[in-house]
């Protein structure tokens, strides 16, 4: 059993469909070209007036889905995607955040990501350092603007489910893949006073939860 974030699964043929993985491997599927979509929506509604917006990455082949779908998005908008890898320059997060302030870009998408998660408190650090309003997958509570995506409460139920069975006999390969089914979207309106930005209200009253 494994976590899988960004590409179609019966496409690519790592699995044989959702209902009936086969083989010996099941998966919690995250959903991240989907969510990482909607993040970007998210983002344009709370800053409608950046003409541009970084997307942070630290692999480009490992983000082909997701920086596709996010294309699509970003050219209905109007507004254009600058892709900023962290594994491209010598200082990693911060070479990457001085890149995205030479672009020009006004806000910033931290990609779905483990390595994202994993370093998300010296991210936001950098985002507040740099007043760039910026989304997440989690961590509004930490000190991020945004977050908008399945709760890793939910994830965590959903990944113990498939060991039970697997541990009382169940074939992996039988078990159908899981999709997150609810997704949570929080604003921290401490974080947006403290970078000058004032958020839409259409876009507070959206949100699930607001830290203030």
């Amino acid at each position: 059993m494994a976590w899988w974030g960004g590409e179609d699964l019966a496409e690519s043929k790592i699995v044989a469909s959702f209902a009936r993985p086969g083989g010996n491997i099941t998966r919690v599927h995250m959903m991240l070209t989907t969510l990482d979509a909607k993040r970007l929506e998210l983002l344009h509604g709370a800053v409608p007036q950046a003409r541009k917006i970084a997307a942070l990455i630290h692999d480009r082949e490992l983000f082909v889905p997701q920086l596709l779908s996010l294309r699509e998005v970003a050219q209905k908008a109007g507004i254009e995607l600058l892709v900023v890898n962290t594994q491209e320059n010598d200082r990693g997060y911060d070479g990457a955040f001085e890149a995205i302030d030479r672009a020009g870009a006004g806000a910033l998408l931290v990609m779905g990501s483990p390595d994202f998660a994993r370093d998300r408190k010296r991210i936001m650090e950098l985002a507040a350092r740099w007043r760039l309003p910026a989304i997440y997958g989690d961590g509004a509570r930490d000190g991020g603007l945004m977050t908008y995506g399945a709760t890793e409460e939910e994830l965590d139920r959903q990944a113990a489910r498939y060991v039970d069975k697997i541990l009382k006999g169940a074939n992996p390969g039988e078990l159908p893949i899981e999709q997150p089914t609810r997704f949570r979207f929080v604003i921290n309106l401490k974080t947006a006073k403290a970078i000058g930005l004032t958020m839409p209200r259409s876009l507070v009253l959206q949100a699930d939860q607001v830290i203030d």
